[in-house]
């Protein structure tokens, strides 16, 4: 009887379960069928002697050398799926982040901004009615205060609004580069940005900000190259997913405030096997 088979099958029993069990258990599994087959073989051969029983023993230590290795690689693989898992979930979060952060700062500078002038003019409205009758031009006067409140009021959301949505291009490169980098990714910078326009740096910094926050969310890239030559803005890495030449809802309402500028906008895997953003602006 030849026990090769049996504890062939064993092995890559065991390899498989190491990937969904406990390191403890698959341990402990691996002496069950190591032992096992010694006992057993010490029965059968025990006629032939110390030499026959010696020998067979000897070849089952090297087939369960040979498990105990194929087994730690099993191990290694594991931990390494496990890691690219966490990385990808932390990278998704950053991600989340960042959006929400964002989207807090402006809630808080509308606050800042509307608080007092709002409970200023409710204030005035209400003192307003109550001198309709009793002094019509006083009430006048609060009311034509009033509308000078709100008009300043509504100057300032403007005002607020439009510094949210013309970000500095110098200062998004620098925040996505450190991103990157906190996230593992090596990023490498080259920008020309001196001779564009207010206009032009605007929309860049925005396709800056998506095309990065795409990477996070939705690549596994390693490696990230953000160029600006003459208005053209070309953003690459090395963590192709997804299907060739789709884009998000972000990069579909980015392209279209582009268009309206004369620009253009597209991204999509490359031949080269990149990931490429690219963002031409007029001159």
């Amino acid at each position: 009887m030849n026990p090769y088979g049996g504890e062939l099958a064993a092995i890559l029993w065991l390899m498989g379960t190491v990937l969904h069990i406990r390191l403890k258990t698959a341990i402990a599994a691996g002496v069950f069928i190591a032992v096992v087959p010694l006992w057993y073989m010490t029965i059968i051969y025990s006629d032939e002697g110390t030499g026959g029983v010696g020998f067979w023993a000897l070849n089952l230590l090297i087939m369960f050398a040979w498990e105990g290795v194929l087994s730690g690689l099993m191990l290694m693989l594991r931990w390494l799926w496990g890691a690219t898992q966490e990385l990808q979930t932390g990278q998704e979060a950053r991600a989340q982040l960042a959006v929400s952060e964002e989207r807090l700062r402006f809630s808080r500078d509308l606050h800042d901004l509307l608080g007092h002038s709002l409970s200023v003019i409710s204030l005035k409205s209400e003192l307003s009615a109550k001198l309709a009758l009793k002094d019509p031009a006083k009430a006048a006067g609060e009311m034509h205060e009033v509308r000078r409140l709100a008009r300043d009021s509504l100057k300032e959301v403007r005002a607020a609004v439009r510094g949210y949505r013309d970000i500095d291009l110098d200062a998004e490169l620098a925040s996505v580069r450190a991103v990157l980098e906190a996230a593992g990714i090596r990023c490498a910078v080259d920008a020309r940005t001196a001779d564009l326009s207010p206009e032009r740096r605007a929309l860049l910094a925005w396709a800056v900000r998506e095309g990065v926050t795409n990477i996070l969310k939705h690549s596994t890239a390693t490696q990230c190259s953000i160029t600006i030559h003459e208005g053209v803005l070309e953003i690459r890495n090395n963590g192709v997913t997804g299907s060739p030449g789709s884009t998000g809802s972000g990069l579909h309402g980015l392209s279209e405030r582009i268009s309206t500028e004369g620009g253009s906008l597209s991204a999509g895997p490359t031949d080269t096997g990149e990931y490429l953003l690219r963002a031409a602006m007029p001159a």
